[in-house]
């Protein structure tokens, strides 16, 4: 999209009151984004706007400070580190840029709101494992691209949970366990605040209460989604394979059965 073009999008939603969420990844689009944002913030101020920046993976701090300045905040991909920094070493961005990918620990030491997502197929829709990369930020190769910007376990599982349902503003109901919300949430077979972070993403699901009704993930699922974990890189020192559905390291596990359901009880007329 080209920068008027962008402009006159955003403005028509911006004047309207609506919240924003747009996708960004490159620094320069980042950087045209603020320019629109901030324009928008002084012709038409406007109060907790809660402009969503989605992906973030290329920033610099000076573009964080102003993103802080004008009210944004982010809903970042951790895995853009862990699975391409280092390929974009080598390719593309060049070393020091290709691991400042998901400058998460910035944008929390400024007290912004961050949340992640997956962006399915990009990686698994797997919130500990979501979680896990936050924390580890470890390559296929065994590295830990941008340890600066690695975040604390509670920081990352509030990006999962509370952070993320405050970016649809949906803080009041869900995203805690709290009086008066709605009674979903996930069990878990460890304490993660327990363990050892590196290990965080092998952390395995037994079930999840919805609506205040339990439902337990069968044996068979919880060792299903385990597999899984062999494609994706966790921590420093695990090496990352193809996973057994496309072998391309990606997290297309959903849309996989997505589709063949889709086919098979059809969903889709």
């Amino acid at each position: 999209m080209e920068p008027a073009e962008l402009r006159r999008a955003f403005d028509t939603y911006w004047d309207a009151g609506w919240q924003v969420h747009i996708h960004v990844n490159g620094d320069h689009g980042l950087e045209v984004l603020v320019d629109i944002i901030e324009a928008a913030q002084r012709r038409t101020p406007r109060i907790d706007h809660r402009t969503v920046i989605v992906h973030f993976a290329n920033s610099t701090e000076a573009l964080i400070d102003r993103l802080h300045a004008v009210g944004a905040i982010v809903s970042a991909n951790p895995y853009y580190p862990v699975g391409f920094a280092d390929k974009y070493s080598k390719h593309g961005l060049g070393p020091e840029r290709a691991d400042a990918m998901v400058r998460a620990n910035s944008v929390l030491q400024r007290g912004m709101h961050l949340s992640y997502h997956s962006d399915l197929k990009i990686c698994a829709s797997d919130p500990i494992r979501m979680a896990a990369w936050g924390v580890n930020r470890g390559t296929p190769s065994g590295r830990v691209a941008g340890p600066d910007q690695r975040i604390s376990v509670h920081q990352a599982l509030r990006a999962v949970t509370i952070e993320a349902a405050f970016s649809w503003r949906m803080e009041d109901t869900l995203g805690s366990i709290t009086p008066g919300k709605r009674a979903n949430f996930t069990v878990l077979d460890q304490d993660p605040y327990e363990i050892d972070p590196s290990r965080l993403g092998d952390t395995r699901v037994l079930g999840t209460v919805y609506e205040g009704t339990w439902h337990p993930v069968p044996a068979s699922h919880i060792e299903q989604r385990a597999a899984f974990s062999i494609g994706y890189t966790t921590r420093a020192g695990r090496t990352a394979t193809s996973h057994p559905i496309c072998h391309e390291q990606c997290g297309c596990e959903v849309a996989d059965f997505v589709a063949k359901h889709l086919t098979a009880h059809g969903w889709a007329a």
